[in-house]
């Protein structure tokens, strides 16, 4: 058994210890190198990068966001000024249909007005079939749901004219192979 004044003896030395050891750890936490980490923290390097990183999506968005624009803009200058080049062709079209006018004011040969009206619509077929417009034939064609459609049916008199276009109601168009106007059209049935 021990004496309670050992106990006592023992107890300072313990305290002692215990500062000792946590004056240690103090010294530990201050070494030379835990300096230096706080320049070359992981953490702080990352937060850099991620800075840094988002600068750049928020330029390349600024980028991206222009360049659309820009197309856009692009865009509608392209739409309204690709009539520009036909309408210029179409001037003189527009010029002769006024002569036109104004000659079947004082006109009293109807050949003659009749002759520069169908002058006028040859120009003006000129000018759209350079442009790449094909009118569809159908009169007499088998009737085609690609091509026509029908406005209306009646009997055919014989068996060799059905499902054929009878009457034309008005032309369809092609425009480059692209069909932009059916035509409408009476089949016989």
């Amino acid at each position: 058994m021990s004496h309670p004044n050992e106990q006592e003896n023992q107890q300072p030395q313990s305290e002692e210890n215990n500062e000792n050891q946590l004056q240690g750890e103090e010294n530990t936490d201050q070494s030379p190198d835990s300096t230096h980490n706080t320049t070359s923290d992981p953490l702080a390097e990352l937060q850099a990068k991620l800075e840094e990183s988002e600068k750049k999506y928020l330029y390349l968005m600024a980028d991206f966001q222009n360049l659309r624009q820009k197309a856009a803009r692009e865009r509608m200058e392209l739409i309204q000024n690709a009539s520009k080049d036909l309408i210029i062709e179409l001037l003189p079209v527009l010029d002769n249909f006024e002569m036109a006018l104004t000659s079947m004011e004082q006109a009293v040969d109807i050949q003659a007005v009749k002759k520069g009206v169908e002058l006028i619509h040859q120009q003006y077929l000129g000018i759209l079939k350079s442009k790449g417009l094909q009118p569809i034939d159908a009169k007499g064609q088998t009737f085609n749901t690609d091509e026509h459609e029908a406005i209306t049916t009646f009997p055919a008199p014989s068996e060799e004219q059905k499902n054929t276009v009878f009457d034309v109601i008005s032309k369809g168009y092609k425009l480059n192979d692209q069909m932009i106007r059916y035509a409408k059209v009476v089949v016989a049935q």
